[in-house]
Formats: structure tokens, sequence, C-alpha cells
């Protein structure tokens, strides 16, 4: 069976990540977004994953965020042979 461009990505859990573009200063060149934005689930139907979003306001709030999303979502990551619940809060280091 020859896999088409459909199959790629169905086993996959999937997140999007979205910076918040308007209202930057004068002189701002393309390439340039606020640090706040938001975080989207993508629906995956095979795994039971439903779209899901939530906004964040800086880079010390992403990883908290998308540890909510996926513990919404039921979703697991697993480390070391070992399924643990990894608290994404103690890898971004405070200022």
């Amino acid at each position: 069976m020859v896999k088409t461009d459909i199959d790629w990505g169905k086993k996959m859990i999937k997140v999007s990540v979205h910076f918040w573009t308007n209202n930057l200063p004068r002189g701002s060149d393309n390439k340039t977004a606020w640090e706040s934005g938001a975080i989207h689930m993508v629906a995956n139907k095979q795994r039971g994953l439903k779209h899901e979003h939530v906004f964040f306001n800086g880079l010390q709030d992403f990883f908290p965020k998308l540890q909510e999303l996926l513990k919404n979502q039921g979703v697991k990551l697993k480390m070391s042979e070992k399924v643990v619940d990894v608290d994404f809060s103690k890898l971004v280091p405070k200022q």
C-alpha cells in the first residue's frame, strides 16, 4: 500500500503555537511578534483529541499553559521508559 499525504501525521499528537503580531511598534520588521499568543491542540479523531486552545501572556506562562492543554486532553508524555507528569514550569528559568 502506498502512503499518501493524507495518511501522514494521523498518528501524531500535534499542537500549534500562534504569536500575536497586532499593534507592534512602528519600525518592527516582519519577523517580530509579541511574546504572548495561543497554543492550539489539533483535533485527531484516532487519538480522541478535540480542538482546544489556551492563551499565554509571556514566555514564562508558555510551558504551564502547554501543560494545562495536554492535561485537559489526557495526553501523557513518555520520558525514560516510564510515564510521568511533566512539570513544564520547572523548565523555565525564573527571572
